[in-house]
């Protein structure tokens, strides 16, 4: 596995993604020596030469085509026809097979990409063609876990700083959406990431492609003026949850008539440490809420640390799957109640 790995990030730091079309629909790769000497190809090309590669370090490899994209599709079993868009390459192994996508100059070697996850695909093996079952990400290593502190004056504006750390297809979400941004492109994305809070800068934004750990690695220092409401008793409402508010819910449909698909679930950790005026206090700690049903699990907890700082806890657990059509209002429901949720208020009184 040491040498396939080190070969995957030879060619990912040497070569570049560039459309060729040769032979016959455009399936035919180029040479892989010409790869080699130019430094560029498309997916078949670049898919031939590090196999090739692997072919030279004795790593045993498969040419894979597959259907890619975010919508999971399948190669069809019962039709011999020219399938697929898309080809990348299998690493057999006894215990979980390693797929490798070789366009990406970022993804870490081993990376199960949502783009090719959880199909039916065609392997070229030497013994002729194979449909095999590509690998995916279960709901509980689909992580992203928040962990911030931060400061609620009593002019109404909040500083604060976080970290947040992703894993598994939250990892891909976040470095498609910030790897590699000039810093003012960098701000202006994760302006636009928490738009839901008004007056927002950054005094530090650092990112990250941790690909030793698999994971995607945010730090940053913020602060908002007017983030909490100011009552004419000089009392403070505000939302604790400053980071991670989840807006989705799925479109009102009466007469639905077809069953529906979770296609990926995740899960979203969040811890936040407030710190509140010295010359306030928490009027009412809210109750622990905790949901749980087939579509997920939801909780938020607020616990008074000490006289001026809280802790506000978040878990958001949502479950991959297939739901029949009658399921389909009370997973709107759910995702009704999560959204009123995370958008809970407190009230600090002098």
């Amino acid at each position: 596995i040491e040498r396939a790995k080190i070969i995957y990030e030879y060619v990912q730091n040497k070569t570049r993604y560039i459309n060729v079309v040769i032979g016959i629909g455009g399936w035919q790769p180029m040479e892989a020596d010409e790869v080699d000497r130019l430094g560029y190809g498309d997916c078949k090309a670049l898919t031939f030469y590090t196999k090739s590669l692997m072919d030279v370090a004795e790593v045993p490899s498969i040419y894979t085509i597959v259907f890619a994209g975010d919508q999971k599709e399948n190669i069809k079993k019962d039709i011999v026809s020219l399938q697929g868009n898309h080809v990348f390459l299998c690493l057999p192994q006894k215990k979980d097979t390693i797929w490798l996508e070789c366009t990406s100059q970022k993804v870490p070697f081993g990376y199960k990409n949502s783009f090719t996850d959880d199909r039916d695909v065609l392997a070229i093996t030497p013994d002729g063609g194979k449909i095999v079952h590509t690998s995916y990400y279960k709901d509980e290593e689909n992580i992203q876990r928040t962990v911030a502190t931060y400061s609620l004056l009593e002019n109404a504006e909040i500083q604060g700083s976080a970290s947040i750390k992703s894993y598994g297809t939250q990892y891909m979400h976040h470095l498609s959406s910030f790897d590699g941004l000039q810093p003012k492109d960098l701000d202006k994305k994760m302006k636009n990431y928490l738009s839901f809070i008004n007056n927002l800068s950054f005094s530090k934004i650092e990112v990250k492609n941790n690909k030793e750990k698999k994971r995607y690695e945010e730090n940053i220092k913020f602060a908002a003026e007017n983030y909490a409401i100011i009552n004419q008793d000089a009392s403070l409402i505000f939302k604790p949850n400053i980071l991670n508010r989840n807006s989705y819910i799925p479109n009102r449909e009466r007469n639905r008539q077809m069953p529906f698909k979770i296609m990926r679930g995740y899960k979203d950790m969040d811890e936040y440490t407030i710190i509140i005026p010295k010359n306030y206090q928490l009027s009412i700690v809210p109750k622990a809420i905790n949901i749980e049903n087939r579509f997920g699990k939801y909780s938020v907890t607020i616990e008074k640390l000490s006289d001026h700082s809280l802790k506000y806890t978040r878990q958001l657990i949502i479950n991959r799957g297939n739901y029949s059509k009658e399921l389909y209002e009370k997973y709107r429901r759910f995702r009704k109640r999560i959204k009123k949720l995370d958008n809970l208020k407190l009230l600090l009184t002098k």
